[in-house]
């Protein structure tokens, strides 16, 4: 897998008063973990809605990684992710800002099909992972630690990371993370019309 493809970029949007970052811990556990940090993860700190579009509006940058996790709260019913400051939803996010990267939503019940289903159409993401149901803060922290770290430093593709994850924390982690493909989601790659 091309070096860019084993780059994660964090998105943290949880309110920087809450104190439960989960883009800080993540961060500084692959900062421990790997030599070469700046090779292997950046986070971005986002209040705002316009942050987030400004910042995938430059697609070099984006280019850099395989990987965005994006830490928030989740709004099943308004099918968006709580920033501090605004709502974002799938239809804010630039058309094909995702293509071909795995994207988790770090956010409580966004694992719904129909939110994974607009943000794969619109960004082009090929995978993603979200809890089904609401998540505690040291379960998604402990769950996305242990997928990093197998598919950055062990090389496992996100498909195989997520399985060993759930049997290693069946009984510990509460959540449901789920995996989606394109394919499996919407029925085509990315780029392919449907008929």
């Amino acid at each position: 897998m091309a070096r860019s493809k084993r780059r994660v970029l964090i998105i943290e949007a949880i309110p920087k008063s809450e104190k439960h970052n989960e883009g800080i811990i993540l961060e500084n556990f692959l900062d421990m973990v790997f030599d070469t940090k700046r090779d292997r993860v950046s986070a971005y700190r986002v209040e705002y809605k316009q942050q987030v579009v400004g910042y995938l509006a430059r697609k070099e940058d984006l280019d850099k990684f395989g990987f965005v996790h994006i830490s928030a709260h989740g709004q099943r019913d308004e099918c968006a992710v709580k920033l501090p400051k605004g709502l974002l939803s799938p239809l804010d996010l630039r058309p094909q800002c995702f293509a071909g990267k795995t994207v988790s939503f770090s956010a409580c019940s966004m694992g719904c099909r129909d939110f994974v289903a607009q943000v794969m159409e619109r960004t082009g993401a090929e995978n993603v992972i979200a809890p089904v149901n609401d998540v505690y803060f040291p379960d998604a922290a402990l769950w996305f630690v242990n997928f990093y770290y197998l598919v950055l430093g062990k090389k496992y593709s996100p498909r195989d990371a997520h399985a060993r994850v759930n049997r290693m924390l069946k009984d510990k982690v509460k959540g449901g993370f789920r995996f989606y493909s394109r394919r499996e989601v919407l029925g085509r790659s990315p780029g392919r019309k449907s008929e």
